[in-house]
């Protein structure tokens, strides 16, 4: 699942030609919110999800990687701990 772009606009290739003409910037709208707290909201919730899904993804790699550590992610997070 991509995080990034959760406000930016998605274009056809026709839509992207056109705005290579586009010189007053009339064809300029992306996705929006009603205000820019939602907005900042979304973006902050979209980051968030993305931290934690690299840390989940981390947790399941240690999980496979060190010895002990193949019972589960109970396991895992001990197993990391003791090596901390």
């Amino acid at each position: 699942m991509s995080y990034t772009n959760s406000l930016c606009g998605y274009f056809s290739f026709w839509e992207g030609f056109g705005r290579t003409l586009d010189v007053g910037g009339t064809f300029v709208e992306f996705n929006t919110s009603p205000t820019a707290a939602i907005a900042d909201r979304v973006a902050i919730r979209s980051d968030w999800a993305a931290v934690g899904a690299d840390l989940w993804a981390a947790l399941l790699e240690a999980q496979k990687n060190l010895p002990g550590a193949t019972g589960g992610t109970q396991q895992a997070t001990k197993a990391i701990a003791e090596k901390a």
